[in-house]
């Protein structure tokens, strides 16, 4: 599990994979059924928010650090940094349409960035 506090956490789309983050900017990977699979540090401060791509092959952390970043899954290698104070929300936005692949889109009145459909 994690030394401090989970600050989120998100399921994969397909129920397979649990990702949680916490205080000390940890991210770590789970079965459904808690066995941890895999841990790494992520962020140099503390995590507020994960958020899963539609096809779960990436994923996006919030830190306190100021990044949003998006990491591959399979390789928990991190693919892009976005700097700026950002929230990751996990759900899709409202005005966000159907589209293929995952987009992190920086929204002006909120500051957050949500992981959607392209």
């Amino acid at each position: 599990m994690h030394d401090d506090s989970i600050r989120a956490f998100s399921y994969s789309h397909n129920g397979q994979a649990l990702l949680s983050v916490d205080k000390l900017g940890m991210i770590k990977y789970f079965t459904p059924h808690l066995t941890n699979i895999h841990g790494f540090q992520g962020h140099r401060e503390a995590c507020h928010g994960a958020a899963w791509s539609p096809n779960d092959e990436k994923f996006v952390t919030g830190g306190d650090d100021g990044l949003v970043k998006i990491w591959s899954y399979r390789e928990a290698r991190e693919e892009k940094v976005l700097s700026g104070e950002c929230i990751v929300y996990p759900q899709k936005p409202p005005d966000a349409r159907p589209r293929m692949g995952c987009q992190v889109r920086r929204l002006a009145s909120d500051k957050g960035a949500r992981c959607f459909r392209k």
